[in-house]
C-alpha cells in the first residue's frame, strides 16, 4: 500500500493502472462519493490556491 497525502499524489497513484484523473479532478470531487469511496478535502492555508481547474 502507498501513502497519498496531496491530491496530485493521489491522482498519481490513480494513474498507475491506468485511470485517467488529475489532482484538480480529486479536488472537484470533493464532499461525493462513488463505489463506496468518499472523497473529502482537507483546507490547508495556501495549498491548491484559486479555482482547481
Amino acid at each position: 500500500m502507498e501513502d497519498a497525502i496531496t491530491a496530485d499524489e493521489v491522482a498519481l497513484l490513480a494513474q498507475k493502472p491506468g485511470h485517467s484523473v488529475s489532482g484538480c479532478d480529486i479536488l472537484r470531487f470533493s464532499g461525493q462519493s462513488a463505489d463506496g469511496v468518499r472523497v473529502t478535502r482537507i483546507d490547508h492555508p495556501g495549498e491548491y490556491p484559486g479555482p482547481y481547474d
